[in-house]
């Protein structure tokens, strides 16, 4: 009991920049997509089951796919319109590999983005990534843990 209400609690307070109303729009757009299984991060799928019928993170129903960028945008108080405008928008940016942004002029610039991988941004990244945890050692869990959490 003293975890929930303590989750709880620290959920609304860490929720006051949107964090978690991130989080969880981000996690469940990986997990309809395949990219992440249930069970694969429980702290994320018990906050995900917990927080999935909120009207406080999501505006309606869960999104599906196809909607995940402009559902976003609605929940944080964009207009339909203005959320399927930066929907349009980014899935452009994401095709052409290009933004439009603003130099310091106040003149629109277009740029190319060049994707980087999260290993290329931290050596602790990279062991993530690669999963190169050949030289850790698990003293917390038992050996059947250890087996159930690998598939």
């Amino acid at each position: 009991l003293c975890f929930f209400g303590n989750l709880e609690c620290g959920c609304a307070m860490i929720d006051c920049r949107s964090q978690l109303r991130i989080v969880l729009h981000l996690f469940h757009a990986l997990k309809m997509n395949g990219i992440i299984r249930e069970g694969q991060i429980p702290m994320l799928d018990m906050l995900h089951d917990c927080f999935k019928s909120s009207r406080g993170i999501w505006e309606g129903s869960l999104p599906q796919k196809g909607e995940f960028v402009q559902r976003f945008w609605i929940c944080f108080g964009m207009s339909i319109a203005d959320a399927k405008r930066m929907a349009v928008e980014s899935r452009k940016a994401i095709q052409s590999h290009t933004i439009d942004t603003q130099n310091d002029g106040g003149e629109w610039v277009r740029r190319t983005v060049n994707p980087v991988e999260p290993a290329e941004i931290a050596t602790c990244y990279r062991r993530i990534c690669n999963r190169d945890f050949h030289d850790v050692v698990d003293k917390y869990h038992t050996e059947e843990e250890r087996r159930r959490s690998k598939g």
